[in-house]
């Protein structure tokens, strides 16, 4: 049985490694959308189990190795920075109010777009021209970015790029 998942154990690794790590810089470029995020989730829990099987089965080599001292210290490095990112850094009390970039992000794709003009110094009028003449044909004040893109996060940057470019009318 050993060497039977060797044969699919280590491509694999490789092959969830791939995916992780390219639709994790897609979603660091916040161009990946919903797919993107759901299979570096998804395919992250792969990993950890191919990991987790690939120690268990390498077990006497895996203490072997950790025994010289740099090895031993990039993990204890790795341990770290895993523990540190994987905590909440912002207040837990419920009573303090929290804000997150996400909660920032959804807040200004959910608005009316006129809202969303206004708030970034825009005419809502002249906002909603250049969105319509930018590809985003449904475009109204009433709408919202995430109407306008339809799910697709390429589209919805792309419109929220339209929002913050310079140049910006000021609001009367």
């Amino acid at each position: 049985m050993h060497l039977a998942l060797r044969k699919w154990a280590t491509p694999m690794v490789a092959s969830t490694f791939l995916i992780t790590g390219v639709t994790g810089v897609a979603l660091y470029f916040h161009s990946g959308g919903t797919l993107s995020r759901d299979a570096h989730i998804w395919v992250g829990f792969a990993v950890l189990a191919v990991a987790v099987l690939h120690i268990v089965m390498n077990w006497r080599p895996v203490k072997g190795y950790l025994k010289r001292p740099l090895p031993a210290a990039i993990l204890a490095l790795g341990v770290v920075a895993t523990v540190l990112s994987s905590v909440t850094l912002t207040p837990t009390d419920p009573d303090v109010p929290t804000v997150n970039p996400g909660m920032v992000f959804g807040a200004l794709t959910t608005a009316p777009v006129s809202a969303l003009a206004q708030l970034v110094g825009k005419q809502p009028d002249a906002f909603v021209a250049t969105l319509q003449a930018q590809g985003f044909s449904d475009a109204s004040l009433t709408s919202t970015i995430a109407d306008l893109s339809h799910g697709d996060a390429g589209l919805r940057n792309r419109a929220l790029g339209l929002a913050f470019a310079k140049g910006a009318q000021p609001s009367s």
